[in-house]
């Protein structure tokens, strides 16, 4: 079977190897850069037909159009074409609704893609689309269409409100029917209809029935049996919250806080990102990623952070968007904008593909999260700081922030012999100094000048220690004669703009040290190998990785920012001992450069 996938892969070889290395992409773009890379995917997977090709396999190649994804894809592309001004989108989506009218069944179901069965999930998502297009269009085609599929939900619905007879898994509840619920709840609106809402409602009550007391729901698995992946796990919220958003009623956004509050500490407290399935204890089983679940969840977050005003659904939303903008591929033709299902690309959802909904609730999350125009080393920063507060690296960086090491000993030396050129009273700014362990260690030698910390971790308000990061520094212009920053631009991604606020705050003449891994060195060349074997800091996915620079490197950039290097030597740690003090296997650059 391996040989059989393989020979039927040979024909897209090269988009596989492309795909499989933009895994490790690290050049992540303005929102607006990655909205449009969505609408350009849609117009491009778009069939003649009207329908959305359902997805492009590296084994299969390019699917038909998918009548459940092209319904719920229909809203995504107005709000495309309004966020864009382009009107290419709502025509777009315009003829997917002629498409879908032509698909209907006779007895008002929609049905899959394998089968061509009823499926009231499927119905659902087209429900969606119709009502959308009602809205827009005013066409009682679109309406009549909705009121046929609602109709048939009703007459299929078991008598405890569950739909089990023409689901994926006849004779097995589904509560991620939540989102077809959802849809029914709106087309009662829209055709003043009370039977559609009271089968919604029934249907939502015996869901919330299936939520356990640490807000899982029982029955959300893609596979009855297996552990559910993030893609269900939030349908089933999302259905919860459209029923809010529709009708107001607080119960059901109650529920979608109970369900939402665990997977947000487990992200924001052990997980970085929600990882592809959990079980019921809200453990992972799965490390992979689930990208339409990831995407999805951006999306819920948000909603959430609106509804309730509390910006830390907002933090974890932008987590999870920062992760999949660095997935969303940028080559030519089918690859121009898509998104795999798995990180691996190979992982146990939907493996090798690039599925149409990875795109959709992408595009949804960001057109969310536009309007708060972060840009992008703010999200890179943010993430960053996350990876730290984990302390992913075992602990070690907290470990090493309170004390000195020899190393670090003679490090502050270095720097010890350029404080004594200073002046009494001088400033002094330790960028990025953790607990201030350097900043204690050399105040005390040079108790006449003036020392301040700025690190983007700290309390603010903690004595010396400022909260701030190299990209904003809480001082005026021209404010300190003397920087040091030790290991912390390596973390940073737009380091022009870095570099560009120290010169901001340094004073005209003034002095920086520069002190950071060297790339030529053996911990340089083994580093990938540590990403790829999880011993390192940042995931071997993760959107941003430290940046190690050569000697020339530096003086190039700091050349270009204003600065002129008067010094730049290497610094090895004395803790080295014969093979890997011969391999350079832990060197340093240490720089000083002056304001010209």
């Amino acid at each position: 079977m391996r040989f059989k996938t393989l020979f039927y892969m040979l024909p897209h070889a090269g988009k596989f190897f492309h795909t499989v290395c933009a895994m490790r992409n690290q050049k992540i773009l303005p929102t607006r850069e990655h909205l449009k890379l969505s609408g350009e995917w849609f117009l491009g997977a778009q069939e003649k037909s009207g329908g959305y090709a359902a997805s492009f396999s590296f084994v299969h190649g390019l699917s038909h159009a998918y009548i459940e994804t092209t319904g719920y894809i229909i809203p995504t592309m107005f709000d495309l074409a309004a966020a864009l001004g382009d009107g290419r989108f709502r025509e777009s989506a315009l003829r997917a609704g002629e498409w879908l009218l032509s698909v209907q069944q006779a007895d008002g179901s929609f049905p899959d893609i394998d089968r061509a069965t009823p499926q009231v999930f499927d119905t659902g998502q087209v429900m969606l689309g119709l009502n959308r297009l009602y809205r827009e269009t005013k066409s009682q085609a679109y309406l009549e269409a909705a009121r046929r599929a609602a109709d048939w939900l009703v007459r299929v619905q078991d008598a405890d409100g569950s739909w089990t007879t023409a689901g994926y898994h006849p004779g097995d509840p589904c509560v991620y029917l939540s989102r077809t619920a959802a849809a029914m709840l709106d087309t009662a609106h829209l055709a003043d209809e009370p039977r559609f809402r009271e089968a919604a409602v029934k249907f939502l009550r015996w869901a919330a029935s299936r939520q356990q007391a640490n807000g899982f729901f029982l029955n959300c698995e893609l596979i009855p049996g297996a552990d559910p992946v993030l893609h269900t796990l939030v349908y089933v919220l999302e259905g919860f919250l459209m029923a809010y958003q529709y009708t107001g009623e607080r119960e059901w956004l109650e529920i979608v806080l109970k369900g939402a509050e665990p997977l947000r500490k487990a992200q924001m407290e052990r997980d970085l990102v929600p990882r592809s399935q959990y079980n019921a204890r809200w453990e992972v089983t799965n490390q992979e990623k689930c990208i339409p679940g990831l995407a999805q969840w951006a999306g819920l977050c948000l909603a959430l952070s609106e509804i309730t005003s509390d910006t830390a659904w907002r933090d974890a939303a932008q987590l999870a968007i920062y992760y999949v903008k660095s997935k969303q591929l940028r080559g030519d033709g089918i690859l121009h904008g898509a998104l795999p299902a798995s990180v691996p690309l190979w992982g146990y959802y939907q493996p090798m593909m690039l599925p149409n909904w990875a795109v959709k609730f992408f595009a949804d999350a960001l057109l969310l999260y536009d309007k708060y125009g972060f840009p992008v080393y703010q999200e890179q920063e943010a993430w960053s700081k996350k990876c730290f507060e984990l302390q992913i690296d075992d602990g070690a960086w907290k470990h090493h922030s309170t004390r000195l090491g020899p190393l670090d000993e003679i490090i502050c030396a270095e720097i010890a012999e350029s404080l004594k050129k200073l002046g009494e009273g001088m400033m002094v700014l330790d960028l990025g100094c953790g607990e201030g362990r350097y900043l204690k260690h050399l105040a005390t030698q040079f108790p006449k000048l003036k020392f301040i910390g700025v690190d983007p971790l700290v309390e603010a308000g903690m004595g010396q220690i400022r909260r701030g990061s190299a990209y904003q520094i809480p001082l005026e212009d021209g404010s300190v004669e003397f920087i040091y920053t030790w290991a912390v631009l390596q973390h940073v991604g737009d380091l022009s703009r870095a570099l560009g606020e120290i010169r901001r705050v340094l004073k005209p003449g003034g002095t920086v040290i520069i002190a950071d891994r060297d790339k030529l060195s053996g911990r340089g060349l083994v580093k990938p190998w540590h990403e790829l074997t999880g011993r390192w800091m940042y995931p071997w996915d993760s959107p941003f990785r430290e940046r190690w620079y050569f000697a020339s490197e530096w003086k190039r950039m700091l050349s270009q920012t204003g600065f002129c290097v008067k010094a730049c030597r290497h610094v090895l740690n004395p803790k080295e001992h014969g093979w890997r003090q011969l391999a350079l296997m832990n060197r340093f650059l240490l720089l000083e450069a002056k304001e010209s």
